[in-house]
């Protein structure tokens, strides 16, 4: 993610995972860790626009 938003091109929109515990939870699917915080500062130093996502546990 951090490497697409200092690409050229930049992406008009990036979506970062908001919630308490930082955590991507089962929508999930790098290793990587997810540092939300990061790219969502990486992103608004570039003022690229931001869409919070809440990643929630699906119904049983």
């Amino acid at each position: 993610m951090l490497a697409a938003i200092d690409h050229s091109p930049t992406p008009a929109v990036v979506q970062v995972i908001t919630n308490l515990m930082d955590s991507a939870g089962g929508i999930r699917r790098f290793a990587e860790p997810a540092e939300p915080r990061t790219v969502l500062a990486a992103a608004n130093a570039r003022g690229l626009g931001v869409m919070g996502i809440r990643a929630v546990r699906p119904a049983p």
